[in-house]
């Protein structure tokens, strides 16, 4: 069984990125709390080159402060790649990138969500405890629901820093800490390598609606749903819906025989059922939470 393990801090030689990120650390979300806008992105030859996507759409161009979240999904490719985003400030587009620089696979698919409420956080020295990055969103809330993407280039002057490592959630047990750390949730590497200076959007879903319903939830993967390097979701948010668009994020639980997930996850929907999967092939591990939001579709 594998548990939470707690690395340090890595910094890369370019101090600059270092202290940029301190600085990066203080920013918050300037968005009003617009709803979220979601949508499907699929590479093919004429978008994407090598392990970039280039995301052509007029909601996105010429857009910077857009703070995005992004899943995989699976139309019968994977892309058993970690994947970030970076604004191109020289073309005005988004890209989807793979964080190892391998080359996406034509017909991956990626789910987007444009999140003017999710915030920007930063590993740094001033929110590390061993290797928990926590931050301010859901303090003294254990039953948040929260998703986490990668942001490259926050800031223009910041070149790119890779992160190929997939990152989990942990909640900080309240008496485990100091007072100052204590009950927050927090990022962690679930590969157990040591954290890197990079930014993150984070946005909280736990009240997100949609026509006046809540639209997040939690799932467990346990031996009743989970076989074959998937686990099968049950709920009426996502049963019989193929259009609907998932966002998941692993979070590491305080239950028995909890496990890290070092998997590179998506979503894929066969049999009237959501799916969440590990693009490799990998089996699961079973006794795994993961956070789980379904928007009944695109937006118009």
């Amino acid at each position: 069984m594998k548990t939470l393990q707690l690395p340090r801090l890595f910094f890369p030689a370019n101090s600059m990125r270092a202290s940029l990120a301190v600085v990066l650390l203080t920013i918050a979300s300037s968005h009003g709390a617009a709803a979220p806008r979601v949508y499907r992105f699929i590479s093919t030859a004429a978008n994407t080159t090598d392990h970039s996507l280039t995301v052509d759409h007029p909601d996105f161009n010429g857009k910077p402060s857009h703070r995005l979240i992004v899943s995989q999904y699976s139309v019968g490719v994977s892309n058993p790649h970690n994947v970030s985003v970076l604004y191109n400030h020289a073309t005005q587009r988004w890209q989807i990138f793979n964080s190892d620089f391998e080359d996406i696979s034509v017909n991956a698919g990626f789910n987007v969500m444009i999140a003017p409420a999710s915030k920007t956080t930063s590993v740094t020295p001033q929110n590390l405890d061993g290797g928990l990055a926590f931050f301010q969103t859901q303090k003294n809330n254990p039953e948040a629901n929260l998703l986490c993407t990668h942001m490259s280039n926050p800031v223009p002057i910041l070149n790119g820093v890779a992160q190929p490592n997939s990152i989990g959630l942990f909640f900080i047990p309240a008496g485990s800490r100091h007072p100052s750390i204590a009950s927050r949730w927090a990022l962690f590497q679930e590969n157990g390598e040591p954290h890197v200076a990079a930014a993150y959007n984070i946005l909280d879903v736990t009240k997100l609606k949609v026509g006046g319903s809540l639209i997040s939830f939690r799932h467990a993967a346990v031996t009743a749903n989970t076989a074959n390097g998937e686990t099968v979701i049950t709920n009426a948010l996502t049963d019989g819906k193929p259009d609907a668009v998932l966002f998941v994020q692993h979070f590491f639980s305080q239950g028995a025989a909890a496990n890290n997930v070092d998997e590179i996850l998506g979503v894929r929907y066969s049999d009237g059922k959501w799916r969440i999967f590990v693009q490799d092939g990998d089996d699961l591990p079973v006794t795994s939470g993961y956070m789980v939001v379904a928007f009944p579709t695109v937006t118009p």
